[in-house]
């Protein structure tokens, strides 16, 4: 066998290779991001960190001023919880309802605690500072609501989530 045969074999044993190599590649980045467009993977436990997709830590803004999606999220989780609190849910489908809405306005569990207590303070105390004073004027339009579901912050899946670990 000539030189030149025995090149080619081992460059075509070698394209082979690396072209395997390349499309196990392609198809685990293909499945990965499949994966992760499908929202996070079923994990053992139903505690709500292992739920919660962003575990950034959050630190309230400067100027102590709720911010809309801040009051929009918290109103949907204290809907939520009220709506299947009174349909008897198990506390592993509320955690898990409740969690998903975190996790689809990619919310922490530190960034819920600072507006829900924001907006809590809002509704039971005459405002104090001029930060205050525009946060009630932000849930004015929603306060008939938030009023509504004004008990749920004394739920105990509400109360889990206060925690910080």
């Amino acid at each position: 066998m000539s030189k030149r045969r025995r090149w080619f074999r081992w460059l075509f044993a070698i394209v082979v290779v690396v072209s395997f190599i390349f499309l196990v590649y392609v198809i685990n980045r293909f499945l990965t991001e499949a994966q992760m467009s499908m929202g996070p993977t079923p994990i053992s436990g139903n505690d709500v960190d292992a739920l919660l997709i962003n575990k950034k830590d959050y630190s309230p803004p400067g100027d102590g001023l709720l911010r809309i999606a801040q009051v929009h999220v918290c109103l949907r989780i204290w809907e939520a919880l009220d709506s299947l609190t009174s349909r008897g849910s198990s506390a592993n489908t509320i955690r898990r309802n409740v969690t998903e809405l975190l996790n689809s306005h990619l919310q922490t569990r530190a960034s819920y605690t600072w507006a829900r207590n924001t907006i809590v303070t809002a509704l039971i105390r005459p405002p104090k500072t001029p930060s205050d004073s525009m946060n009630v004027e932000l849930i004015r339009m929603m306060r008939p609501r938030l009023e509504n579901v004004r008990h749920v912050p004394m739920n105990s899946l509400d109360a889990e989530l206060l925690v910080t670990k």
